[in-house]
């Protein structure tokens, strides 16, 4: 299972790879998860999407059911990724993405 750090409504991907950068040098716990489904954006869409977080993304809300913690404390995701760069999304119903995480 894999595992890594999630963040509550954070602005943008550079946020995110901050707060994960201060999680890993501190050998924070991290949560596990499980990935539901992945979504391939061309590099404009990835762009935007990474620059605004706390958009309703009309993309996730077909998942919007599924993206809960169970209740073994597995957090079931969506991966939204471009080439390399991979970020979990888990909106915990809401419709945008509420927690992100890094695929580390």
């Amino acid at each position: 299972m894999d595992e890594t750090y999630f963040f509550r409504n954070l602005e943008n991907l550079n946020d995110l790879e901050t707060k994960t950068n201060r999680k890993v040098a501190n050998n924070q716990i991290k949560s596990k998860y499980s990935i539901i489904h992945t979504i391939d954006l061309n590099q404009e869409e990835f762009k935007m999407f990474c620059l605004n977080f706390k958009h309703n993304y009309k993309f996730l809300y077909e998942y919007i059911e599924e993206m809960r913690i169970d209740k073994d404390g597995i957090w079931n995701c969506v991966v939204i990724k471009n080439g390399e760069k991979r970020i979990l999304v888990q909106n915990n119903g809401y419709s945008y993405p509420r927690f992100t995480g890094l695929v580390l």
